[in-house]
Formats: C-alpha cells, structure tokens, sequence
C-alpha cells in the first residue's frame, strides 16, 4: 500500500512536470512549426501570462510569429483564431524589441519580422473582405497601409471599409492620406491597372473629403479650406467649385461667391447648375438684370430642364408674390386706393412665371409644389377654368397617396 502511494506521488508529480514544460516559450514554437497553429496560440498567451515569461523577448517573438501565422494562414484554417491578429503581431515583436534595449537577443529577428508583416496583413484583410468581414478587412488593409505607406491600394480599401463601417475617424484620415498622396503615385499605381474601375483617381477622394467636412463635420471653413486646396490640383472639377461656392453663399461671402461662379462658369460654360449658381450670387447681390440674363441663359442650354425652367420661372414668381403679400397685408382704405394697381404689377410677373411652370408640369406632371405655384398664378390671374383642373390633379395625387 505504501508502495502504491509512492507510486501515485511520483506520477503526479512527472505530470505535473510536464504542464509546466507545456508552458514555456519553445513549446508553442514546437506546436507552430508542427501546424498547430490553435494550440500554439493557446499556449503562447498561457506563456504570457506567466510573470516568469512575461519579461522575456523570446516570448513575445513566439507570441508574434504565431499570429503572424493566423494573418498569413492560406488554408482559411486558422485565419479565424483572432479579429485582429496583425495588431497583436505588431505588439509582439515590438514588445520583444523593448525586452532588448541593448539590441541583442530575438531584437534583430523581431524587426525583421515587423517590417515582414505587410503580406499577412494584406492576406488576412482579403481573406475578411471574401468573408464579408468588413470590419476585419478594414483592420488588415489599414494595418498593411501603417507597414508600408508607400502603398496606395491598402489605404484606399481601408479608407472605403472605414466608409461601410462608419469610422469617421479612419474614414476622414484615410482620405487626407490619399489627397496628400503625390499625383505621381496615382500615375505609377494606375499604369500597371488592366481595367479603368481599379484606376484611382485622386478628384474622387477630394470630393469625399468635401462632402465629408461639409455633411458630417458640418465644418464650413475646413470644408472651404479643402475645396480650395482640390481646385489647386483640379481647377475645373465642378463638383468642388458648387461645394466651394456653396460655402461661401452660407458665410455670407457673395463678393468671392461671384469670383467662384463666374469661374465655374468660364471653366465649365455649358455646365447649367454653373450658371444657375452664377444666377443666384447675382441676386443675392442685388444684381436682378444680371441674374435674369442668366436664367434665360440656363433656359437656353437646355430648354427641357425642369431645373432650368424653374430657376427662371421662380424669379418672376416671388417677385409677383412680394407685391401680392404687401397687397394682401393692406387695410382696407389703403387696398381701395392703390390695392388694385398692385394687384397688377403682380400679374405681371406671375404671366411672365407662367409658361416655365407649366413647362415643368409637361416635364414633372405629378410634382406637387409645381401644381401649387401654379394654382397661385391661375387664380391671381383669374384663369377658372385652368385653376380648377389644376385643383383636380392636386385633388387626385392626393387620393392615390
């Protein structure tokens, strides 16, 4: 019986032995260079987590090459281990570095292996994007950008994941990397390209960041400052040039608002929303001859414009519906004197406005707020018969909702 218990004693013992063996660095090396990758992953942060292994670089390089070997994994077997394993790489070898502040050791092999990173990384963020991991895909093409900046297509896939996945921090970075990129690594990327939808093209990423600034920073000076600097690469863009102009119609900046459309217009002459923004500066400057001359000139670029026919037809409707409010605001006294001439001079306008709403009704014949500036026009200029059917069609739109 005792020799039993000695027996017992002993056995536990060597197991116990073993366990600890289980638990040191060279062991989940050993399961690594035998493709066990899961268990080597699951004994290296056991290691880790041993204040005895804690301190020393060796295992934290293991602890790097194995989730190197999770981000590089081709057989999608292990790929799935961990959300983000090119982070945990890099904290590794940079953690094994720091163990070595005289540079000897696992120093050498661990920067080596840091700057090795990019293709795993690039793999594991490809692998994500094939399992609709987006999140993952972002992590992996932004790490790979971080590994190697010089590379353009990383950071544009990591710049659009962080777009799906709603990081506006890493979107707006990523973008601003992309406008500071040099237009020669545009050339270069997009000259080995076989097809135009891989091309990049920096115009692109300059528009993202201005509408980006100005829709969800709500920033109207940075949105500024930024359309100026895409005009430096690309004066003609008229995306950025209606952003910029917008920008300083709500500064109140009309006297570079004017500069800005008439530009646009120079730049971009039958571009019709040029001319309609050309128009509107005119007004808001008080400029009404102007702006009239160039509503018709939008009318002329393009007859069958619903745009084009309601910036003209709008301008001779309010300026009837000023007078009709300063008429319908008359005390009684007042609208027997001179209600009736005002009434006039505002049928006027709404006659000059008529034939381009009802050219936009030919266009957009179910448009609600186009029927209703024309019952107004019917009905002050005493048209029954037209008021009426328009009425019915309101009436009717009305029902079918």
């Amino acid at each position: 019986m005792k020799l039993y218990h000695i027996v017992t004693t002993i056995a536990v013992s060597t197991a116990f032995t073993l366990q600890l063996y289980a638990q040191n660095p060279e062991s989940a090396k050993i399961e690594l260079d035998a493709k066990k990758v899961d268990v080597a992953k699951e004994t290296i942060e056991k290691v880790i987590a041993n204040p005895k292994h804690a301190l020393k670089s060796k295992a934290w390089y293991y602890r790097g090459l194995i989730y190197k070997a999770i981000a590089d994994d081709r057989t999608e077997t292990f790929i799935k281990l961990d959300p983000n394993p090119i982070e945990k790489a890099q904290e590794s070898f940079k953690k094994a570095m720091e163990l070595e502040p005289l540079k000897k050791g696992f120093y050498k092999e661990a920067a080596k292996d840091l700057e090795d990173l990019y293709d795993p990384a690039m793999n594991f963020a490809i692998s994500c994007y094939q399992r609709k991991d987006f999140m993952g895909a972002m992590k992996g093409f932004w790490a790979a950008h971080n590994i190697k900046p010089s590379e353009m297509q990383p950071l544009a896939y990591a710049t659009q994941f962080a777009f799906e996945n709603k990081d506006d921090v890493m979107y707006e970075q990523g973008l601003t990397r992309l406008t500071n990129t040099p237009m020669s690594k545009y050339d270069e990327f997009n000259k080995v390209q076989t097809k135009e939808e891989s091309k990049f093209k920096k115009s692109s990423f300059w528009q993202q960041l201005a509408f980006f600034t100005r829709d969800t920073k709500k920033d109207a000076k940075k949105t500024e400052e930024i359309c100026k600097a895409a005009l430096k690469d690309y004066p003609e863009d008229k995306t950025i040039q209606s952003i910029l102009l917008e920008m300083y119609g709500k500064s109140g900046n009309y006297d570079a608002a004017l500069e800005a459309a008439e530009k646009q217009t120079k730049t971009n002459p039958k571009d019709l929303k040029a001319w309609q923004n050309l128009g509107i500066v005119y007004e808001k400057l008080g400029k009404e001859d102007k702006a009239l001359e160039t509503y018709k000139k939008c009318v002329e670029l393009d007859p069958n414009n619903a745009d084009a026919n309601y910036s003209l037809g709008a301008f001779h409707f309010n300026k009837g519906a000023v007078i009709m409010k300063v008429v319908n605001d008359m005390d009684m006294p007042t609208y027997n004197k001179k209600g009736k001439a005002e009434e006039i001079k505002a049928g006027v306008f709404f006659k000059e406005a008529m034939p381009y709403f009802e050219k936009i009704n030919s266009i957009k014949p179910n448009d609600m707020k186009t029927l209703g500036v024309l019952s107004q026009i019917y009905n002050a200029l005493g048209m029954k018969d037209k008021k009426e059917k328009v009425s019915q069609q309101m009436k009717d739109l009305d029902k079918d909702k």
